[in-house]
């Protein structure tokens, strides 16, 4: 779908949309005063920047059996009538800076997929935010008019990321649960001064947590983390030291890179080791798509 298309709108009231591939170029249906209901049955899904913007009477998204979902920044801003979003697919799922930002009557926010990224702002004044679950298993929903089938479940989500300030004046959110089976990073100010924020469960057995994260948090002092059972000699000998005084972290660091000139590639965070060409897998902490690196003298460092 080229950019610049399906932008006010005032009879489109529904989008359906079955593909084994979708991509939405930039600033495409912005600001349809009747927009409803969005539905996506798609494995590959990639939204680029600032769509779906200003449709203030959209009650539902919906996206079935995703194997890989891209939303890019500025996405579903101002979005004032949602009230529950879950997000789910396979291998990878990335929510882009600002996306969903504003949907002010947004309550319950459900994620999966092996690797989760929320880029910074990601929620921003979803005043009415109250429950945020990084869940584990999920059922697949049908596609229609695509003969194509997936597995019944999704596997635990194995890398969480979530940026700076991704939940900044949600004010109302009170309940977090987060669970993976290998790493987790939390950016500066997440979840800071929400005073509401009473239940907090972290599972995960390595995880980086800014200091900053949790500032002003009375469900910090509650913390529950559960450390996930070793599963291989690999992990013998590691030692998580997550304090609830917040001054010892003893986790992978993130790795920091520059690029000049381009504020999206200033630094990243390491997700793993591609098993096919042995190079290092980053994802951007601003974020843009996941990749690895293919210059040899830059993934060697």
């Amino acid at each position: 779908i080229g950019s610049n298309m399906f932008n006010n709108y005032k009879k489109l009231d529904d989008v359906e949309i079955s593909s084994i591939s979708l991509k939405v170029n930039e600033n495409c249906f912005n600001n349809n005063a009747n927009l409803k209901n969005l539905l996506f049955g798609c494995f590959d899904v990639e939204i680029q920047s600032n769509c779906f913007n200003g449709n203030k009477h959209c009650e539902s998204i919906q996206f079935n059996n995703a194997l890989y979902m891209n939303l890019d920044s500025n996405d579903f801003c101002d979005c004032k009538s949602l009230k529950e979003i879950q997000l789910i697919s396979a291998a990878y799922l990335i929510v882009g800076q600002n996306c969903f930002s504003r949907a002010e009557q947004l309550e319950i926010v459900e994620l999966h997929s092996k690797e989760v990224t929320i880029g910074s702002e990601a929620f921003n004044k979803c005043s009415s935010l109250n429950t945020v679950h990084f869940i584990q298993a999920v059922s697949i929903l049908p596609i229609k008019g695509v003969a194509v089938s997936l597995q019944s479940s999704i596997e635990m989500i194995e890398n969480i990321f979530i940026g700076d300030e991704a939940f900044n004046s949600c004010n109302k959110l009170s309940e977090l649960k987060i669970d993976c089976s290998n790493e987790l990073f939390i950016g500066k100010n997440c979840f800071h001064n929400l005073t509401k924020l009473m239940n907090v469960k972290i599972n995960c057995p390595h995880s980086k947590i800014d200091p900053s994260s949790f500032t002003k948090c009375p469900g910090y002092k509650n913390i529950e983390i559960k450390i996930q059972p070793k599963k291989s000699n690999a992990l013998e000998n590691f030692d998580l030291a997550l304090n609830l005084d917040r001054n010892k972290f003893n986790n992978v660091d993130p790795v920091y890179l520059t690029m000049k000139n381009d504020r999206k590639f200033d630094s990243f965070f390491v997700l793993g080791i591609d098993r096919y060409t042995t190079k290092p897998s980053f994802i951007s902490m601003f974020p843009v798509k996941s990749s690895s690196f293919e210059d040899e003298s830059c993934w060697k460092i």
